[in-house]
């Protein structure tokens, strides 16, 4: 127990309430960044966060119309293949003026976790840490 489980949710599922199912307290609610953030997406993921859910927001492409989402958003997941380091700084410091934990993936050495670190994100995984 205590351990968190990041279930991916799809719109449908958020809509017809799954994630109540679920003890809040053990799952973090993953929204696929493919999705635009509609104003219907808008009061959704508000409706989970005040209902205490934990949310976080995977394939992040660094896009400002996700920034709406932001003050209902705990966790950010980054791959770091995908973007160009030097775009992060900018993202990093919209996110971290709403306490959003940014988690970077695909980190494969010590350099990008250096990196990584510099530029502000909170957690790294990937093949780096087998």
């Amino acid at each position: 127990m205590g351990k968190l489980a990041f279930i991916n949710f799809t719109k449908s599922n958020l809509i017809n309430k799954f994630p109540l199912i679920f003890d809040k307290e053990l799952i973090v609610i993953e929204l696929v960044g493919n999705i635009k953030p509609s104003k219907n997406l808008v009061k959704i993921v508000k409706y989970y966060h005040d209902h205490g859910y934990k949310i976080a927001l995977t394939k992040y492409d660094l896009a400002i119309h996700w920034d709406v989402l932001f003050p209902y958003i705990n966790i950010v997941k980054v791959n770091i293949e995908e973007i160009n380091t030097k775009r992060l700084k900018p993202a990093v410091n919209r996110m971290k003026a709403f306490n959003i934990s940014i988690i970077a993936e695909r980190v494969e050495t010590r350099n990008q976790q250096q990196t990584l670190v510099e530029v502000g994100f909170n957690y790294f995984q990937d093949y780096f840490y087998h």
